[in-house]
């Protein structure tokens, strides 16, 4: 099950990405979003490990599994018997509007149970954190 969200922010793609990249800090921005660790240095990276703390969840460790600079990230944490993966992409309109669009998504033998539990709570947090980037950047 895959739960997305988007928003069209008036702002160019690289002043989006500077605030999106930055995820040590998104605490300081994103309700949804207590602390964020770096485990492997602060800047995102191929196999960087961050280990990210949320109201109501356990803190998980995700790890970068994608990269395009300015465009998207992506990446992925597991745990027994369940995937998940969170995709966050910038969608340029124009050279100072874009779109932004975040995707959530459970796989595995437990996905269904992940989605019974936490798909409402999922859905939830990815709507806060559209809205929150949109307000971070001003657009």
């Amino acid at each position: 099950m895959m739960y997305e969200s988007s928003v069209t922010i008036k702002a160019s793609k690289e002043k989006i990405w500077n605030e999106l990249s930055q995820v040590s800090t998104w605490a300081l921005w994103i309700p949804t979003v207590s602390d964020i660790k770096p485990l492997d240095g602060e800047e995102l990276a191929l196999g960087r490990r961050f280990l990210v703390s949320q109201p109501k969840l356990k803190p998980t460790k995700w790890t970068v599994n994608k990269l395009e600079p300015y465009e998207r990230f992506d990446w992925v944490a597991k745990m027994l018997g369940l995937k998940m993966v969170a995709e966050h992409i910038i969608i340029e309109e124009s050279p100072s509007r874009c779109t932004v669009v975040l995707r959530f998504g459970f796989e595995g033998i437990f996905a269904k149970f992940a989605v019974k539990s936490y798909g409402e709570l999922t859905q939830n947090y990815i709507n806060q954190e559209s809205l929150a980037i949109k307000k971070k950047v001003g657009g």
